[in-house]
Parts: C-alpha cells; sequence; structure tokens
C-alpha cells in the first residue's frame, strides 16, 4: 500500500510507460494518508489455454533493471528446464530497440520471445491479458504496481513481490487464501531471485482451474472493497482539508 509523509502520492499501471508509480506533490505541514490504488474493475478476461502452451506476460522496459524484464527471461529458461511448456511476452519496449531486445531476451530465456511495443491504449493491455495465463511483476523497490491490480480486476492470475505496494495492499486487505499464491517473497530492495519466481509460477501453471478461480475471487472482493478512484480521491481530498485546516 503506498502511503507517504506529507505527498501525494501518484499511482502507474499498464497505461504508463514507467509500469510503476511516483510520489507527487509535497503538501505543506505534512501528515499520513494512506492513499491506495484505485481499483476499478474492467471486464471479465476468460481463462486462456489451461492445459498449455502457457504464456507468462510481464509489462515494462527492458532498459530498466528495477522491473525484472531480464530475470523474467531467466525463469522462463528455469521453468522450460523443468519440461514447462511456456514462453514470454513483454510488453513496453520502444519500438525501435524491439528487434535488438527480442534478440537479447531470446538468448536468456533460451526460447523465443515476443517483444511489443509500449502502448496507451488500454484496450491493448486487456488484449494482452486475453492471450496469458498469467501477468507477472518481477520488479523490486516498487511502490505500487498498478498492473497487478488492473490484471486481477479482470479476473487474471498474477504474481507480485510481497513488499511491493500491491503486495502490501493485497496481504493486507484480502483473506490470505486468495492471496498468498498471487505473492513472492521478497525483500523491497532485494534482488529478484528467479529460482523463488519460477517456484511461484510453476505451481500456477500447474492449477490453472484453481489459480483462476482464486483470481476471479479477488476480483469480486476488489470490487466489493470499493476502492475506486473516486472513493479514494475522496478520501485524499478529505485528508488535504484536514491539513489545510489544521494550519489555517
Amino acid at each position: 500500500m503506498a502511503t507517504g509523509e506529507g505527498r501525494v502520492p501518484g499511482v502507474g499501471g499498464a497505461d504508463r510507460d514507467d509500469r510503476g508509480d511516483d510520489y507527487g506533490e509535497f503538501i505543506p505541514g505534512g501528515g499520513n494518508h494512506e492513499f491506495s490504488t484505485g481499483n476499478q474493475a474492467t471486464e471479465l478476461i476468460p481463462m486462456y489455454n489451461p492445459q498449455g502452451p502457457y504464456r507468462v506476460l510481464v509489462f515494462g522496459r527492458a532498459s530498466d533493471p528495477r522491473k525484472g524484464v531480464w530475470e523474467a527471461a531467466r525463469m522462463i529458461r528455469l521453468l522450460r528446464a523443468e519440461g514447462i511448456d511456456v514462453s514470454l511476452t513483454v510488453r513496453g519496449v520502444p519500438e525501435e530497440k524491439a528487434d535488438s531486445t527480442r534478440t537479447l531476451l531470446s538468448a536468456t530465456a533460451g526460447h523465443e520471445v515476443t517483444v511489443k511495443p509500449y502502448h496507451r491504449n488500454h484496450a491493448a493491455v486487456l488484449w494482452d491479458m486475453r492471450e496469458t495465463n498469467l501477468v507477472i511483476m518481477p520488479s523490486f523497490a516498487e511502490s505500487f504496481g498498478l498492473v497487478i491490480t488492473e490484471a486481477l480486476g479482470a479476473g487474471v492470475p498474477a504474481l507480485a513481490p510481497d513488499s511491493s505496494g500491491v503486495g502490501r495492499f493485497l496481504r493486507s486487505r484480502f483473506p490470505s487464501e486468495l492471496t498468498e499464491d498471487m505473492l513472492v517473497e521478497q525483500e523491497y530492495t532485494g534482488l529478484v531471485r528467479p529460482a523463488d519466481w519460477a517456484e511461484k509460477i510453476q505451481r500456477q501453471l500447474g492449477d490453472q482451474h484453481g489459480i483462476w478461480r482464486k483470481a476471479r475471487e479477488l476480483r469480486e472482493a476488489l470490487i466489493a472493497d470499493d476502492t475506486t478512484w473516486l472513493s479514494e480521491t475522496q478520501k485524499l481530498v478529505h485528508t488535504i482539508d484536514n491539513l489545510r485546516r489544521r494550519h489555517e
């Protein structure tokens, strides 16, 4: 859950180039406001090819080491070494670097990686999710990570660090039986360990019907939680008004 003392956090998702989030404007006088992402459920995406071959989807710039794109390719190599027919799709590479990035990522994964350019059209992101078994966010020092709630808002299974903002949000708001399979133990600024992630991915791919059921239940829980952009903005405005009145 993104928090900030005297700051208004901003969040980013699959329709932002950085796929992460930043802290925004400083509020004079300080104060704490727990600002969780606005979870707006989208269409319910049907389960994709539960018997495989499997597809794993990651959003993020390959040039940013925090996003874990190269570690994702190493996860695919580990999984394929275990005999699992799985491939990787990366969305967010600059178009002029797509070919060179594809070549290098494919060499790292030991298998052809699909590389797609950054796209602001949210419909393109939803289309990517329609053709995936799992959305992963193998990043570190991620203050939120809206792409995970976007995936879950569509009923698509996802995997995130438990130390990320979205990891803390899910763990604090919802039952562990729904969230534990969606989280990887990882220090906030710690290295992404491909073996740990590959183990979690393998578990999800091996129980597609079960994990898609949990993703749909989480989607319903997100809707029932009523954490929307409107509700969170109203809470934030209320907090700012209180801060200003305190210093008048």
